[in-house]
């Protein structure tokens, strides 16, 4: 009963905040439009800026951001959203020393409900965790004592399906990757498998179960070839030869959705001085390169790419950043993109590099956050919303693991059937992060038939008919 009255208040709080379920609402317009809001405080702290996590830290909803600045030792930055008005806090993640950071990510490492930051730190610094705690303070640990640290990014998943999570850590400079378990407060690090041999210069890397088998595979973005292992349960993984690791590209990063609501999760690779490359997902891990336009005409020094159906219409966009003019891609219903130019997003020449989606003001509409370098201000795009409806999910664990990392999400509305994964990396650029808030676009449909929610470590649930325009919140 206690659960249900907590679901019946998040439902009407949402339908309070957001639009109604009319199916075109005379108060929207037909299509989205953007809107840089050059006032904020988030544009006005700009150094060099590589990853960005975009997290919900008071359980609010509205989703916090955390910024790293790289290169020179500038201090990261961390904004506290109050009803989507960003305020810098310059206490609450105050580090001892300067960090280079990289990569950043936040999860419950130790399962006690509440989120820590990892953080990926380069020239020869330790890559460090801040533990947060009930009185929202943050304890300084660093993960390794490694003095020669070039790291890019740090994934995050329960990848033997105990219950608690542990982290890879991406290294450049031909420095060998490294495996942790995480034990309460402390990092173990395992080094005797398949993940951890090579010495491959490492940019970015992510978990995503890619065979739908319950288990959490790696994908390792490398300067030359690129890998994918497949998790076979207990620690143990299998190098993968597929057209995934043919090319020998320098690839940043890459990205994963289903773009094409087939059920399997695909993967989109951005590459520095070479074209990207959508990999379609044909199950029992053969990957398609696609031949298809755009992706294989353009020709960028790209870093960053983030998937988000930002016009609401049940499948996943993509935007991607280069060292150039950025690009946004609209999902012509998994068959194909289109390029959708907007002013200032994709007509200026920019050092970008991370980049999320995230819904920073809770109006249903996906907003744009950018993280530029060579003292470019960074950039905040307000989304006008359209007149498709939506529904956002968040997932608690208490028998797997508390961030839920590797539960899977199937939402079934009309004609769309959509699967979404909970990820602790989202492929921005040096390891940014979405919120575990994830949204869903409905298209026209005004409601949500059913839902199921595999999780990591529980029977699969099923729950039915949600409303649109609603934020729902579940515990395992």
């Amino acid at each position: 009963m206690k659960r249900y009255l907590q679901l019946s208040i998040i439902t009407f709080l949402a339908g309070w905040i957001n639009q109604s379920c009319d199916p075109k609402p005379r108060d929207l317009p037909k299509f989205v439009t953007f809107s840089e809001i050059t006032n904020s405080q988030i544009a006005r702290d700009s150094f060099y800026t590589q990853g960005i996590a975009s997290v919900d830290l008071n359980n609010d909803f509205y989703p916090e951001l955390y910024m790293t600045n790289s290169w020179r030792g500038f201090e990261n930055h961390f904004y506290i959203n109050r009803n989507w008005i960003c305020i810098n806090d310059t206490v609450s993640f105050k580090l001892n020393y300067k960090s280079y950071s990289n990569g950043c990510t936040f999860a419950d490492l130790n399962n006690d409900g509440i989120l820590d930051l990892c953080l990926a730190n380069a020239n020869n610094k330790c890559n460090t965790v801040l533990f947060g705690s009930k009185n929202h303070g943050y304890l300084e640990h660093y993960i390794d004592t490694n003095a020669t640290n070039k790291s890019y990014n740090i994934a995050i998943a329960d990848v033997d399906n105990d219950g608690a999570v542990e982290a890879y850590i991406s290294n450049f400079h031909s420095e060998k990757n490294m495996f942790y378990r995480i034990n309460e407060n402390i990092f173990i690090e395992i080094d005797s498998t398949e993940i951890t041999r090579d010495t491959s210069s490492t940019l970015f890397s992510t978990w995503s179960d890619l065979n739908n088998d319950g288990l959490q595979d790696l994908i390792v973005c490398n300067d030359s070839e690129n890998y994918i292992f497949r998790n076979e349960g207990n620690l143990v993984f299998t190098r993968i030869s597929n057209d995934f690791s043919i090319d020998k590209e320098i690839t940043y990063g890459c990205s994963v959705s289903d773009y094409n609501n087939d059920g399997l999760m695909d993967i989109f690779t951005t590459n520095w001085s070479g074209k990207n490359c959508l990999f379609q997902n044909n199950g029992n891990f053969k990957f398609e390169k696609l031949n298809m336009y755009y992706f294989n005409h353009d020709y960028h020094n790209s870093e960053g790419s983030c998937w988000g159906d930002y016009d609401n219409d049940g499948y996943s966009d993509l935007f991607v950043t280069n060292d150039g003019v950025n690009l946004l891609y609209r999902n012509l219903e998994g068959k194909g993109f289109r390029k959708k130019p907007f002013p200032t997003i994709s007509d200026t020449n920019r050092n970008s590099n991370g980049v999320v989606w995230t819904d920073y003001n809770l109006d249903g509409g996906l907003d744009l956050i950018i993280a530029n370098g060579g003292n470019q201000r960074n950039q905040i795009f307000k989304s006008s919303r359209n007149r498709n409806n939506w529904v956002k999910i968040k997932l608690e664990g208490t028998i797997s693991n508390k961030s839920a990392i590797g539960a899977r999400i199937i939402v079934y509305s009309g004609n769309l059937t959509q699967h979404q994964e909970v990820q602790a990396q989202s492929g921005g650029g040096c390891g940014s992060q979405k919120p575990y808030l994830l949204h869903f676009g409905l298209a026209q449909n005004t409601f949500v038939d059913s839902i199921h929610i595999k999780w990591p470590l529980s029977p699969m649930v099923t729950k039915s008919n949600l409303n649109c325009n609603s934020i729902y919140s579940f515990k395992e």
